[in-house]
């Protein structure tokens, strides 16, 4: 089965990580860690299994890069109460 390519927006964060390690267990896909700083120490550490790249939600370029190269684009939402 082709492997196909998923980006993750806010990958050193909790619901991030979360989502990165799931998807590492399914073996189907070919996981992008979209982080505002990829020298991070949680960056680093995925480095280690994963494409670990710079992208910003507040800068549109960044994103267009990211979603190029891949078949899905996982987005959150932060609310502010």
């Amino acid at each position: 089965m082709e492997l196909k390519n998923i980006a993750i927006c806010g990958a050193t964060g909790q619901q991030g990580t979360g989502v990165i390690h799931a998807l590492l267990k399914m073996k189907r896909w070919n996981i992008t860690a979209l982080t505002r700083n990829p020298e991070s120490e949680k960056a680093l550490l995925l480095k280690k299994n994963i494409n670990v790249i710079q992208a910003d939600l507040v800068d549109v370029d960044s994103l267009l890069l990211s979603k190029n190269m891949d078949d899905h684009l996982i987005l959150k939402k932060y609310l502010k109460y």
